[in-house]
């Protein structure tokens, strides 16, 4: 079981230097069941084509949250998505550092452009809140940033998803 602590910050746009910039470039879906379990599909430039079975659980901290993630099978990953009600995909370029990563999404499905500084743990960390702010991004993602959105509900994954219906 990991925590995910994590600050989201909305962004205008995606500055080109991020297509230099980062470690790996991710096509993420991810469907959406009625009670929260999340399917993905990351389609990676550096690992192909994978997928996963997540559950995320408040923690009672706004920026943390339980991640239960597990790698699936494509057929599991199918039988999942034929029960999704909802979906978003994106574009996700990541930078790994140190002990954090930085995850700059372009969402394919809405006009949205997201930078999260993530750091995952083995349990909370008291001092997690100051590290996430303590983290400096580099200044062609700072001069991007429009507000932080970590306390907002309406920047949730989950809430930017798209209604999704499997037809056969």
């Amino acid at each position: 079981m990991k925590i995910e602590n994590e600050r989201k910050l909305l962004l205008k746009k995606i500055n080109g230097k991020v297509y230099e910039w980062n470690d790996d470039v991710v096509i993420l879906s991810q469907y959406y069941l009625e009670d929260g379990t999340r399917f993905r599909k990351f389609d990676s430039f550096n690992d192909g084509i994978h997928y996963e079975k997540v559950k995320k659980t408040k923690t009672g901290i706004s920026s943390s949250r339980i991640e239960e993630a597990r790698r699936i099978s494509a057929d599991e990953f199918v039988e999942g998505f034929r029960k999704a009600i909802s979906f978003i995909r994106k574009c996700r370029f990541i930078k790994q550092l140190d002990d954090y990563k930085i995850e700059v999404d372009h969402f394919y499905n809405i006009d949205l452009n997201v930078c999260e500084i993530e750091i995952m743990s083995d349990g909370l960390i008291s001092n997690t809140i100051d590290r996430l702010n303590s983290i400096e991004l580099p200044d062609f993602l700072k001069d991007e940033i429009i507000m932080e959105v970590t306390e907002f509900d309406e920047f949730k994954n989950k809430n930017l998803a798209r209604p999704f219906q499997y037809e056969e």
